[in-house]
């Protein structure tokens, strides 16, 4: 049972990883170089309800938008690859927000460093200061981050496998839940 499932959460939690690294980078960044108040807003607004809302009412809501009301997704199953939108979209949504405030806070600090100042001093360009000074001390507590959220992903792969009818472990775990099996249940606890 379990090696027909964890096939698709290992899948499913992989990609929300690899998409909210990148998203979350991207927009951290975005925020914390914006000059326009309004952007920094917006972002910021967009983090904070990312982390405020649960994921299983990320996954309502994209079912709903981009399945019912305006069908251009499939919202069941996994048989082809725009299957994976909304279930890695539902999952990564509050990651990409948790980690763009956090890329937000560690590059609006590292980029006030001395050897920042130093490097304009220099006359080196803000990309070469970016990418070789800022990025690579401001990702460093980012990348821990990332490297605990990857167990949380695969953990919370059950309600939205779920929601998405996607028969891998967490429907598993689900199921076994409704019938009392409570070998399966901890034999699911133990391999997430």
């Amino acid at each position: 049972l379990i090696a027909r499932g964890f096939p698709y959460t290992l899948s499913i939690g992989l990609l929300s990883i690899a998409v909210s690294a990148f998203v979350g980078i991207l927009m951290g960044i975005w925020m914390a170089t914006s000059k326009r108040l309004a952007v920094k807003n917006t972002l910021l607004g967009i983090a904070t309800l990312g982390v405020s809302i649960p994921g299983f009412v990320t996954a309502i809501l994209l079912m709903m938008v981009f399945g019912v009301w305006w069908p251009v997704l499939p919202i069941v199953g996994l048989g082809s690859p725009a299957n994976y939108i909304l279930p890695v979209a539902a999952q990564s949504f509050g990651q990409i927000a948790s980690i763009a405030r956090l890329t937000k806070s560690t590059y609006s600090e590292a980029i006030q460093m001395d050897y920042v100042t130093m490097a304009r001093a220099k006359g080196l360009s803000n990309l070469y200061i970016t990418a070789r000074h800022v990025l690579k001390n401001a990702l460093i507590p980012v990348i821990t981050t990332i490297g605990q959220s990857i167990v949380g992903a695969l953990a919370g792969a059950a309600v939205v496998e779920y929601m998405f009818a996607i028969p891998g472990m967490g429907q598993l775990m689900v199921n076994s839940i409704g019938r009392r099996d409570y070998y399966v249940i901890q034999a699911i606890v133990l391999v997430i």
